[in-house]
């Protein structure tokens, strides 16, 4: 049930005419807010840029609207603040709208996606049986391909990060039937193997999250010609890839290619991990020597085509001083 503040907050929102009724990894969001930028050269220049790309952009990016959202577990549910302030994607919601608990209540990706998205983001695809975590196969030339949006993360990080987050009493995700199947998280790991490549693929559940407190075996390698596949779709069908461990930079290269100002709301985690990896990232020896190869070759494709669009759009710490001075500014 949500609070009553968050509640308040919901009402709010439909009130305004907006028609009735995930965490990433602790990265340096925050670090990057606090540069130092009053040395970076020609500021006022690169702010003047900045506005003239964007109303350009945007128009570039309205060609691949609705946007279609795959959610990877553990790989930035934050992201959803930054897509529903984007140029042309929703209508009429608040300047200050953050999808996270404190706003939309405990349940707040459901409750953004059915009271505030459904309704009022004619440029976000919020419909359809694999919006939360589900395997895209069925949909994916009708909804995602030439409309794909995900971030990735690396994937035996996120494999801990998803243990933590249903292994850990007190978590909202508490999942008691997980510790009695998997007692380990190298024993979890060998169930959820994969599951980027089978988002991208399979037709139906959710295989990040399938196997859970079942007997279900091992989820096995993924085959060759499935991860072909794989590739295949995220290189063909996804307009915005944005990587987990490079999160500001993401959010940048974001308003570099569809437009829009970037804000300190989108450089908050919506849902911080049971466990800090502030040092850097988890302790990947618990694993006990597992490699989740498929999803790393994944991730590879999506580092590879992360760094391209930098390079296409002329993205770097230098060109997105702006962005985040507007965000530094926006949070005073």
């Amino acid at each position: 049930m949500m609070s009553l503040l968050s509640g308040l907050y919901l009402v709010s929102l439909l009130g305004r005419g907006l028609g009735g009724p995930t965490e990433c990894a602790n990265t340096s969001r925050k670090a990057q807010l606090a540069l130092d930028l009053d040395e970076a050269p020609s500021m006022a220049l690169l702010q003047l840029g900045l506005k003239a790309r964007n109303a350009s952009r945007a128009s570039q990016g309205s060609d691949a609207l609705p946007l279609k959202w795959m959610h990877i577990p553990k790989s930035g549910t934050s992201i959803l603040t930054s897509l529903a302030h984007l140029p042309g994607v929703c209508e009429g919601i608040p300047e200050d709208l953050i999808v996270d608990e404190d706003h939309l209540g405990t349940s707040f990706e459901e409750n953004f996606m059915t009271s505030i998205c459904q309704p009022s983001c004619p440029g976000l695809d919020c419909h359809h049986s694999s919006q939360h975590h589900g395997a895209i196969g069925l949909e994916y030339e009708e909804y995602y391909k030439g409309h794909g949006v995900s971030m990735f993360r690396q994937p035996e990080q996120r494999i801990i990060s998803e243990y933590n987050m249903v292994s850990i009493p007190g978590s909202r995700f508490y999942h008691p039937a997980t510790t009695i199947a998997f007692p380990t998280v190298s024993s979890f790991a060998e169930h959820v193997e994969g599951c980027m490549a089978r988002m991208l693929t399979e037709n139906s559940g959710s295989p990040c999250f399938s196997s859970m407190g079942s007997v279900l075996g091992p989820a096995g390698k993924v085959p060759a010609d499935q991860l072909a596949l794989a590739k295949e779709r995220l290189r063909e069908g996804f307009v915005f890839v944005g990587i987990t461990e490079q999160w500001d930079l993401s959010i940048c290269l974001l308003h570099a290619m569809f437009g829009g100002e970037c804000s300190a709301k989108e450089f908050e985690d919506s849902r911080p991990g049971m466990v800090s990896n502030d040092a850097g990232g988890y302790d990947t020896s618990e694993l006990g020597g597992f490699v989740d190869e498929a999803d790393r070759e994944i991730y590879q494709l999506a580092l590879d085509i992360f760094s391209e669009n930098l390079a296409k759009y002329g993205v770097s710490n230098e060109s997105c001083s702006p962005c985040w001075e507007q965000a530094s500014t926006s949070a005073a």
